[in-house]
């Protein structure tokens, strides 16, 4: 891994543990933040309204049984939940050795250890998704380049991070258009 991506599986080897321990989703192994959307009333629902949101472009898809790739999974607390609520195989990639252990001691998807810009991702992907691990790319371009040989024709890419837009404001998440 380029030293970068090394940074990166270091903090969350380390982190990852304190963050389940005292993290206020840590609970339900949820590292990512909550969401306080318009019309979210509780913190379960804030926790998971990125999960509803990709469920949706799931749903979508309009397949039988979607194959679906968590890019920077963590402990897999998401793409469980997702594959919970709707028919579909699951693959999750991470950085962290630590993460990626804990993932498979879960089950329920393909677990991978590497670098989602470089590293050799699952084939026919319908939908890939990045939950604030896009901001961790070491490359974007590598790291488009990759997923977009990940996905099928017509397949989808979520990605739910902080992006700076033109004046160097953060944009709320109901201003952006899905689908």
């Amino acid at each position: 891994m380029p030293d970068g991506a090394n940074g990166v599986a270091r903090y969350y080897d380390v982190n990852t543990r304190t963050f389940l321990a005292r993290g206020e989703g840590g609970a339900d192994g949820i590292i990512h933040r909550a969401v306080w959307a318009e019309g979210v009333r509780d913190r379960s629902s804030a926790f998971h309204f990125v999960h509803e949101l990709i469920l949706e472009q799931i749903a979508a898809l309009g397949s039988s049984r979607a194959r679906v790739l968590d890019l920077g999974c963590g402990v897999g607390a998401s793409l469980l939940y997702l594959l919970g609520r709707c028919d579909g195989e699951g693959f999750g990639i991470t950085l962290s050795g630590e993460q990626y252990e804990l993932a498979r001691k879960h089950g329920g998807a393909e677990w991978l250890r590497g670098d989602f810009c470089r590293d050799p991702l699952p084939p026919e992907v319908d939908l890939a998704y990045g939950i604030e691990s896009f901001v961790h790319a070491s490359d974007a371009r590598a790291f488009f380049r990759n997923v977009s040989g990940a996905l099928r024709p017509r397949g989808r890419l979520v990605l739910v991070d902080d992006f700076l837009v033109g004046d160097g404001t953060k944009t709320p998440v109901h201003d952006f258009a899905w689908g």
